[in-house]
This record gives structure tokens, C-alpha cells and sequence, in this order.
């Protein structure tokens, strides 16, 4: 009988070995000595998985066990030391989302059965026969040799070795097999059925030896930390060696002496490692070194931000201690930003179990890539079932590689230029939602007496009807006692900084008394320090820029329409009136379901009823609405038209913001806007009456931060967090155990982030590619069969249906001849006999410069109108000074007209031009990127230049004009990653 093991503490910053699960066998255990730290009780086929991934060196033969439930050398040595496992885990202890059933016992158990592997994978070497019955099975084979091939990469001194490793085929093999299991959530039956069917043709392992080989070839090695059972906290820091939880109590360990629940911490230094092994990915890693900053005069980039401007003239500081290197002053140096935020499981939309990914944004790849899902870094997932209320212990880890990164780097091998380099990363930005900034910062938060983090404006509450929230309103209500010092108004806010935050903190810690800690934390609206910034790069009154996603979409555009409603936390119109009628909204919520179909997908790709069905509204939805359609389904139904102007001016403050690139100029003219616009709201919704205080919420207040923002930190699209929004809904998608939902999330990014470090290290991006049925995972250059590339038109794909000999009636050939007249001068009756009887006629075009898809009405498609076109006709007046004509029309084919070798063609003789036919609409001349543009009617068709068609365009009807929906082109036009859809991840910004 083996005696139990005792509860023990983590000997160093990893968690101990959980105690072997007891199982009833009549099979005769010995204590096993593969490795000086293991000492358990185990089986014999146990034992051979051990000893089959043990050292040659440090391996002995296993002990039988006495009665007394010692081994033998403890019964005859009682001085000698009791082999218990405080080892590491590695990588190959997590295994697949399916072993986590709903029959398992604890999150702890999913690790524990699993097979683990030493650090040093090496041979078997010479094990006594007696403790190995028997020469180990195939697969088991399979990894000894494998181990033995990858022995030469190991490092007893933790250094890092590029190695040469060159896969073979049946690993190849095994690594697709392995990215088909992941990516398409095949069911573990389904997989041994696949391997079984088409074992004639491949050799795919056994899922514990594909899991244990790509393990080690990735070479991540996760980090597992103990942590409350109710989120609290992790047992990091100066809690490693508690037994309960320094915020609830509650006990670390169940009473097997398990951890009741853990956290992984995947290396942030092991993917940027990965990511310089490949040739491809180190070169785009350049882009930061490339980059030619603009700054303060043109902020394109995050590297026109003043904070990384600012940063490449200082030392390096670390915990206050400066070192001997500059900020990025090296070519490979990494800026990064962290991005946490939470979201609920099992698409709960208002409570239930939630869990927190913590995000690295890699600004060294160029702004194209690098918010696709495979180039995120994932550092963990905080499980639950609660958000975590001390996040500084589960950052812990995260930080440590940070100092470590910043100060003496680590070595590295860059696949590009074939060389070992020192790596360095810094942290630019703190990114996430409102209330994930104010947890990562320590502070109040809104509702507190100072609750913004850019700035230290004390908030005012509605004394008189006993209110407890306070609001921060640019002008205190009317009747309001008067302070002693006057509001500041924007732009003289008393903006904070990192000195302020480091001054408050010493004021709490110098503090005798709790009651004289917490006033002093009222006033400061500061309450704990920040779980980051341990780098002196970060500054916490401006490396936490408000999410553009957020604070706009998710906060003020719903709370202006639930004012318009009569919704709006019980508040009336007061002294104003812009609600709007519920017979309207009916009407409006009919006109935006009726618009979708003539709304290309590539603009919208959710769009409901908004007054009935808003539950499906997305942020991108919101946008789409607010800015689109919003000036034209709302436009005469307020009953005040300044309402309708005070709306439209939030539309071209959100336009501007959107813009790729900002001039000083335009920044300083945002900012009068915003404030300007803050200022009518106060006007319009607050009124200036304490009773409608919470009109005046921190998120309205926010805005005035925006301008800041883009001067310090980038553009607004560099730090929205739509790429967090888009990773939860993966990791919703992928969710399968409602027992363990949390040890399920860890598996799934461990084995995502394993699956990107193989293709990494060992140039896989051919064989991991996706299927090339959308064309967006195709290389370029690449067409298939249904596509037609003509050699002057490199951007414009034809597509089917195609009519090869299409003949065209008598008015379109005389559109058609008259189109050659205009280029040629010649007489256009002289043109028309001269042209092919026969043209080919395509149905639909792809205009590859703006990555979308014309189709005509011919073209039988079932789905929605993207036929309207805008298009753009250029041409000299009598003066010679360039005319150009902006129309609107649906388009209806293309023909590829080849003119015959005629010298009335002049240059365009024997020479192929692909024309479009288009039906104008009759919008006169106007712009709908610049104003609304409406029409009732439709012109004689034109013919023209396909390279006229300038963009897509969509249609909205309202009271019976149709207006023209047209993107701007200077904004971020898509918020997606790959035609993927951003997910609401159910926890949403309370402004109360």
C-alpha cells in the first residue's frame, strides 16, 4: 500500500506535480527512478512511458515497494531522500480538446493522466530488462527515435540553439493531420476513424504521440501556476508559497492535495524566438526598422506616436534601474502591445462563467498582418468562472519576460539573415476595454469621485436626490454649491501622468491608517499600483489610449439611441424634445431589414431590425448603421432639426478619427469638434439639472481624450481591440466541455500557438495553408479556371458566367461606337460597321485594388445586390484643365471588345479593351462620400472603360428615394480578419 503524499508548497515559480491519481489494479507497482525527481508509484506500463522519454544519465531501475509502503533503498537507507516529483511541466502534458469529458474529475486531472516528458528529451539508453517487460511498442519507438534526433537541440544550461531540424515525411504528415483535428473540432472517434481508413497511404501516430512529438518540435513549454478556485488570484510573486487565497480565503488545494485551479502561461520569449526562425516572418518583422517616422506632423503609424518618438532618445529603465542600452536601438528590437479583456462562455450575454485572454499585439509586422488571427501572441487564458479581481498575479509571468526581453535580452536566431542576434521586446501599450483598463491600472474606475485614468477632473453626484455615482459633466449642474476651484474645460484638463500615479501610490503607502489610505485614494481616484510597467517605457497617464471600438460603438452611439427612444435609465426629454416616435422607429427598423439585400456583404455583414431585433447587433453593425444609414433613415424624423445636426457632426468626428493617416492640422480641427459636440450633448441630454447627472457619463467624457490619444499613441484603428473581440469568438466557437470550459480554452491555445510555432520554425506555410476556396488564402498571382486575366488590366479579374460569342443589340453598339468616337475623334458612323459582331460577355468582375466582387444582375445570385457601381470619367473642357464626373449606376456586364487592325483606330488598332456597361442613376454629379445623394430615376446605359469603376457602392430606400451608400476611401474601411466577424463577448461596459 503506497502511502499518501502530503500537501506540500511550490518549491520555485512553478507548481509542484499534482500527487498520482490512486487507481485500483491488481498490477504490482515499483517506485520509478526514470529522472532523480520522480519517485512515484507506478504500473508497468506506467513505468515504460516514463522510462521510454528519460535521460541515459540520471535513469535507474525501478524499486519494488515494501510492505511498510517505502521502496526497498528507503527501507534499507532510511536517511536517504524521498524521490517525490516537484518537476515542470512540459508542453506534451495538455492534451487535445476532447480528453477534457464531462465525466472528467477536475481541471487538475486533465494534466495529471496525461503522459508527461522530461525537459531534456533524450534516449532510453540501458534500463534494466527487469523494469522494462518487453522492447517498447511502435509508436512508443517512434518518439525514441524522435528524441534521439532532437537531442542534439537540448541545452542543460537553458540557452537557447537554433537547430536544423529537417522534418521527415510522416511528420509532415502528422503535424497536417494534427491542424485538421484543431482547426475542424473533429471528434477523437473521428480522427482514429480517419487514420484507420487511409492507413494504406499515411502513418499518422496515435494522438498521445502526434500531441508529444509537436510538443517538442514547437518548443513551447507551458508554465502552470496554482490560482483560486474562484479567479481571485494566481499563486505568483510574494503569494507562491500561500495555502489559501489572499483575497477570499480560500483554500489552494482540494483534498487530494491537487490545486483546485490552475493557470498556463505560454513563453511570450518562445513565440518571438518561433516567429524569427522563419525566413518569411522575420523579414516581415522588419517593417518596424524600415519605418520612416512622419510624426508629430503626420501620424500614420504607431511609430508617429509621440510615446515611441519620445522613447528612442532615453536609456532603458527597469524597476527604476537605468541599463546601458537605449530604447530600439537595435534593428529587431519588438514593440508590443498587451490587450486583456473578458468574455462570457457558452454565449451567456449578461452573467455566467467567463474567462480573460491576454493578447500581444506585434507591431514590428507591417499594419496589413499584423491583427490576423496567427500572428496574435497568446500568453494564456485567465479561466474562471469569475474575472479575476487581482490581475497583477496572473501578469506576473507576463512581466517577468518583459524585464527579462528589456534588459539583457535573450539570444535568438533571426532565419533571414542566418545569424543569432540579442532579442529585445518592449511593451508600448495597455489595451482593452474600459474596465479591463481600470483593473490593469489599479484604479477607481468610473463611478468614483475621480474616475478618469487620462485625467484628474473630480466628478460631481446629485446631492439632492441622494445620488452615490458620480459624473464628471464639463459645467456643474445649475444649483450646484459652488467649490473653490472653478471646472477646467477642455482643452485645459489637468491631464494625468505617470509621475501623478507614482505620487498618489507613495501618499497610500505612506499612509498610517486604513480610513486615511482610502481618502487618499478617493481623491486621487487611484487604489492599488498597476499590474504592469515594470519597463520605464510605459507611462500610465498615456500608454492606456481609450479603444475607439468601445468607447464609441459599444457606449455612446447606444446611449444616444436609447435617448431617442425614451429609454435612457428612466429620463425623460426635460426641457428639450428629441425623442423620436414609436410609429418612426417602426419605419426605420422596417427600412434597415429591407436594406441589407441591396447592401454588398463586403460592407455589412450583420445588419437586423434595429428596433426589434438589436440582440444581434455587433459592434461592426452599429457602425455600419450610425454612420451610413443613420443620416439617411433619420434625417426630418426629429422633431428639432439640431438634433439631426448634432448627430451628423458625431458621424464626421468618427469618420476623421477612422482615417489612415492625420495631419496636425486635422487633429487639431477633430479636436474643436469633439468638444464642441460634448458640449451640445451636455446641452441637449444633461441640461445642466443635477437630476440628470447620469447623462453625463465617463465614456461622453472620454471623447475628449481621443485627440490625445492618436498624438500619443497612433492612429485610432492601431489600438482599437476589434483583433481581441475576433480571438474570444474563436475561442467561444471552439469551446466543447461544460464541465471544464476552462482547462478546455488552455488546451485549444496551447495547441493553436504550437501550431503556429511549427510553422515558424520550420517554414510549414505551405503545408498549413488553408484551403484555397476563398481567394483571400490563395497567393496571389494564383486563378483558377472560372477566372480570366487580361494583360493591360492586371487588377480586373473577369469571372463567370460567360457568354464567349455574346452579340450586342443596336443601341449598345452604338453606345459602343460611340465610346470609340470619344477616344479617337473619328465619325461614329464610320466606327459601328468597323466593330466584332460577337463579344465576350462577363458577368462579374473583381477589382483586386479594392478587394472586392461586382456582380451583375445577370449573374443569378440569389444573395445580395452588389451590382451599383461608382465610377469616374475624366476628360479636358475647352481650356485643357481636367474635368472629372463622379456617377453612380448599376452595373449590368463586362465585354471584352479586340478591334480590328484598322487605321481609323489610330493606337488602338488590333488592340483588346475590356468595356463595362452601366445604367446611370441620376444623381447629378454629386458625391455621397461628401453628402446624401438621392434619385428616383435611371439614365440610357453607358459604356466605358472598366477601369473607370472606381468602387462598389450599395442602396437605401427610404420614403421612396433611393439614396446612395458609398465608404469613404481615407478610413479603415473593414474591421475583419479574413471575412471573420467580430464577437460580442458579453460583457459589457457598465456606465453604472
Amino acid at each position: 500500500m503506497v502511502a499518501p503524499q502530503p500537501k506540500r508548497r511550490a518549491p520555485d515559480d512553478i507548481r509542484p506535480m499534482p500527487p498520482a491519481k490512486k487507481k485500483k489494479s491488481k498490477e504490482k507497482k515499483k517506485i520509478c527512478r526514470c529522472k532523480p525527481t520522480c519517485g512515484k508509484p507506478l504500473s508497468y506500463k506506467q513505468r515504460r512511458k516514463h522510462y521510454t522519454n528519460s535521460n541515459p544519465d540520471t535513469a535507474q531501475p525501478a524499486l519494488s515497494i515494501t510492505s511498510s509502503g517505502t521502496s526497498e533503498e528507503e527501507h534499507n537507507n532510511s536517511d536517504s531522500d524521498n524521490h517525490q516529483s516537484t518537476g515542470n511541466y512540459s508542453s506534451s502534458d495538455i492534451a487535445s480538446e476532447s480528453d477534457v469529458a464531462p465525466d472528467a474529475s477536475s481541471e487538475s486531472d486533465a494534466h495529471s493522466n496525461v503522459p508527461s516528458s522530461d525537459d531534456d528529451g533524450s534516449e532510453l539508453g540501458d534500463i534494466d530488462n527487469d523494469n522494462l517487460i518487453g522492447p517498447p511498442s511502435e509508436d512508443e519507438q517512434t518518439v525514441l527515435d524522435l528524441e534521439r534526433e532532437l537531442d542534439q537541440a537540448d541545452n542543460d544550461d537553458d540557452e537557447y540553439i537554433h537547430t536544423e531540424h529537417m522534418l521527415t515525411d510522416e511528420e509532415r504528415d502528422n503535424i497536417r493531420a494534427f491542424q485538421l483535428r484543431l482547426l475542424a473540432n473533429m471528434p477523437r472517434a473521428s480522427f482514429n476513424f480517419m487514420r484507420h481508413a487511409f492507413r494504406h497511404k499515411l502513418k499518422i501516430s496515435s494522438e498521445w504521440v502526434m500531441l508529444h512529438r509537436i510538443a517538442k518540435l514547437s518548443g513551447i513549454e507551458p508554465k502552470f501556476y496554482d490560482c483560486c478556485a474562484k479567479n481571485c488570484a494566481a499563486f505568483t510573486g510574494e503569494w507562491l508559497q500561500e495555502e489559501n487565497c489572499p483575497i477570499c480565503e480560500d483554500p489552494r488545494y482540494d483534498d487530494r492535495g491537487k490545486a483546485k485551479r490552475v493557470f498556463c502561461y505560454i513563453s511570450l520569449i518562445d513565440q518571438l524566438r518561433g516567429l524569427y526562425e522563419s525566413k518569411k516572418m522575420a523579414k516581415e518583422m522588419l517593417h518596424r526598422s524600415g519605418y520612416v517616422p512622419t510624426g508629430p506632423a503626420v501620424i500614420s503609424d504607431v511609430f508617429d506616436g509621440a510615446l515611441y518618438l519620445k522613447s528612442l532618445r532615453h536609456r532603458v529603465v527597469i524597476q527604476g534601474v537605468k541599463q546601458d542600452h537605449k530604447y530600439f536601438d537595435g534593428p529587431r528590437d519588438v514593440a508590443i502591445s498587451v490587450c486583456t479583456d473578458g468574455f462570457l462562455l457558452f454565449d451567456r450575454r449578461r452573467s455566467g462563467p467567463s474567462a480573460t485572454p491576454i493578447l500581444c499585439q506585434n507591431y514590428n509586422l507591417p499594419p496589413t498582418i499584423r491583427t490576423h488571427s496567427e500572428n496574435l501572441i497568446c500568453v494564456g487564458v485567465i479561466p474562471g468562472p469569475n474575472a479575476p479581481k487581482h490581475m497583477g498575479s496572473f501578469r506576473r509571468p507576463l512581466e517577468d519576460d518583459l524585464i527579462k526581453l528589456a534588459g539583457p535580452g535573450v539570444s535568438a536566431y533571426d532565419a533571414h539573415v542566418e545569424r543569432e542576434f540579442c532579442l529585445r521586446a518592449y511593451q508600448l501599450f495597455e489595451l482593452g476595454d474600459i474596465v479591463a483598463a481600470e483593473k490593469s491600472l489599479g484604479i477607481k474606475g468610473h463611478n468614483g469621485y475621480c474616475p478618469c485614468r487620462s485625467c484628474a477632473l473630480t466628478g460631481i453626484r446629485d446631492v439632492e436626490g441622494n445620488g452615490k455615482v458620480y459624473y464628471i459633466p464639463l459645467r456643474a449642474p445649475d444649483g450646484h454649491p459652488p467649490t473653490q476651484k472653478p471646472r477646467p474645460n477642455p482643452p485645459n484638463l489637468p491631464l494625468r501622468s505617470h509621475r501623478s500615479f507614482q505620487r498618489a501610490l507613495d501618499k497610500i503607502d505612506a499612509a498610517e491608517t486604513t480610513t486615511e489610505k482610502n481618502n487618499i485614494a478617493k481623491a486621487k481616484g487611484i487604489k492599488k499600483p498597476a499590474c504592469f510597467g515594470a519597463v520605464g517605457l510605459i507611462d500610465y497617464g498615456k500608454s492606456v489610449p481609450w479603444d475607439w471600438m468601445h468607447l464609441f460603438l459599444e457606449n455612446v452611439i447606444q446611449n444616444l439611441f436609447k435617448f431617442w427612444r425614451g429609454e435612457y435609465k428612466g429620463l425623460d426629454e426635460g426641457e428639450q424634445s428629441y425623442e423620436i416616435a414609436p410609429h418612426i422607429w417602426n419605419d426605420i427598423g422596417d427600412e434597415t431589414a429591407a436594406a441589407v439585400e441591396n447592401i454588398p456583404a463586403h460592407f455589412v455583414r450583420v445588419l437586423r431590425n434595429i428596433n426589434t431585433d438589436r440582440s444581434g447587433f455587433t459592434a461592426e453593425s452599429w457602425c455600419f448603421w450610425f454612420i451610413y444609414l443613420a443620416p439617411i433613415l433619420l434625417r426630418g424624423r426629429f422633431k428639432e432639426t439640431k438634433y439631426y445636426k448634432h448627430m451628423c457632426k458625431l458621424v464626421t468626428i468618427m469618420k476623421t478619427s477612422l482615417k489612415y493617416s492625420l495631419t496636425s492640422e486635422e487633429l487639431d480641427i477633430l479636436e474643436a469638434d469633439i468638444i464642441e459636440w460634448v458640449r451640445d450633448y451636455e446641452k441637449y441630454y444633461y441640461q445642466y439639472r443635477s437630476e440628470r447627472l447620469s447623462a453625463c457619463v465617463l465614456t461622453i467624457h472620454g471623447l475628449l481624450h481621443v485627440v490625445d490619444d492618436i498624438r500619443n499613441c497612433g492612429p485610432s484603428w492601431t489600438t482599437w481591440t476589434f483583433f481581441m473581440e475576433r480571438f474570444c469568438g474563436l475561442l467561444k466557437r471552439a469551446l466543447r466541455s461544460r464541465r471544464h470550459p476552462w482547462a478546455n480554452l488552455t488546451k485549444r491555445t496551447l495547441h493553436l500557438t504550437m501550431l503556429n510555432q511549427l510553422k515558424y520554425r520550420y517554414d510549414l506555410h505551405e503545408e498549413l495553408s488553408l484551403p484555397p476556396t476563398d481567394r483571400r488564402n490563395r497567393d496571389e498571382g494564383v486563378r483558377t479556371r472560372n477566372e480570366n486575366e487580361f494583360d493591360d488590366y492586371p487588377e480586373h479579374i473577369l469571372l463567370t458566367p460567360c457568354i464567349k460569342r455574346y452579340a450586342p443589340d443596336a443601341n449598345l453598339r452604338a453606345q459602343i461606337a460611340y465610346y470609340w468616337h470619344i477616344l479617337t475623334g473619328r465619325g461614329k458612323t464610320r466606327i459601328e460597321p468597323l466593330l466584332p459582331k460577337n463579344m465576350a460577355s462577363w458577368a462579374k468582375v473583381r477589382i483586386d485594388g479594392l478587394k472586392t466582387t461586382i456582380r451583375s444582375s445577370s449573374a443569378h445570385n440569389t444573395g445580395r445586390d452588389a451590382s451599383f457601381v461608382r465610377y469616374e470619367n475624366r476628360y479636358e473642357d475647352e481650356d485643357g484643365e481636367q474635368i472629372n464626373v463622379i456617377g453612380y449606376g448599376q452595373f449590368v456586364r463586362a465585354l471584352v471588345c479586340t478591334l480590328p487592325e484598322k487605321p481609323i483606330f489610330d493606337e488602338y488598332s488590333g488592340k483588346t479593351r475590356l468595356l463595362a456597361v452601366v445604367i446611370p442613376c441620376n444623381t447629378r454629379g454629386k458625391d455621397a462620400r461628401n453628402e446624401l445623394v438621392k434619385y428616383k430615376e435611371n439614365l440610357a446605359p453607358l459604356v466605358m472603360d472598366i477601369r473607370d469603376i472606381t468602387a462598389l457602392v450599395g442602396r437605401v430606400k427610404t420614403r421612396g428615394k433611393w439614396y446612395i451608400l458609398d465608404r469613404f476611401d481615407a478610413a479603415v474601411p473593414t474591421f475583419g480578419d479574413k471575412g471573420e466577424m467580430e464577437q460580442d463577448n458579453g460583457l459589457e461596459d457598465d456606465d453604472e
